[in-house]
């Protein structure tokens, strides 16, 4: 999440309505082809890595109801905001954690995530914060084991940076191949919406309005 937000304040049942602890995370269970969260049933579970204040996920929520949406942010106060727009809409299928990713997405249960979207991560380019770099191999190994066969862990950057550190990271990766015949990514955002579901977010926004070029990088299992 980029920039600093001011406290938010949001009540108790809002809190309750969307916000679930960590340990909460063990209970979405997958049987058969089907997702078990909070005794619902669902369809598909989509999880979202770095969903800030909820723009991307909250509408991905309102648009695809069969679908069981989880976004992980360590920014408090990005995932009250995100929490407050999931119960204004009332979208009992959106929760979010606040946690770090990293141990979020070790009590998933395996090969149950359809997507993981990773929007906007920080890149922490000084060497100093090293360790805080999220898309590594050794984490993309981690999302491969939460992902169904035939899933997809989506990446989307317009950090030059960062576009550099991503290609680094997949330079030897085998657990996953390009989904695009001409590589790991695309830059025209038409083509990848057509292709999967994409709502635009703040940052998102911003990025295009600043004239950055926007790369979406699609990995593809091969289970």
């Amino acid at each position: 999440m980029k920039g600093r937000l001011r406290n938010v304040k949001i009540t108790e049942e809002a809190k309750n309505f969307s916000l679930i602890s960590k340990e909460k995370i063990k209970d979405i269970r997958i049987e058969g082809d089907k997702i078990y969260f909070e005794e619902k049933i669902f369809d598909d579970l989509v999880v979202e890595i770095c969903s800030g204040t909820g723009d991307f996920l909250t509408q991905y929520a309102f648009f695809n109801p069969e679908t069981l949406c989880l976004g992980i942010d360590y920014a408090e106060n990005a995932i009250f905001r995100a929490v407050k727009k999931a119960y204004q809409k009332q979208l009992d299928n959106c929760k979010f954690c606040c946690n770090d990713a990293n141990a979020a997405i070790d009590l998933l249960k395996l090969d149950c995530a359809t997507l993981v979207y990773i929007n906007f991560p920080d890149p922490w380019p000084k060497r100093r914060h090293e360790k805080r770099r999220l898309v590594t191999d050794k984490f993309l190994y981690k999302i491969y084991n939460i992902l169904k066969k035939s899933g997809k862990c989506i990446i989307i950057t317009d950090n030059e940076w960062y576009k550099d550190f991503i290609d680094y990271q997949l330079r030897d990766i085998k657990l996953y191949r390009p989904y695009y015949s001409q590589g790991w990514f695309i830059t025209d955002n038409q083509t990848f919406c057509e292709q999967f579901p994409f709502y635009e977010s703040g940052y998102f926004k911003k990025a295009i309005s600043a004239g950055a070029t926007v790369r979406f990088y699609v990995l593809d299992t091969q289970k």
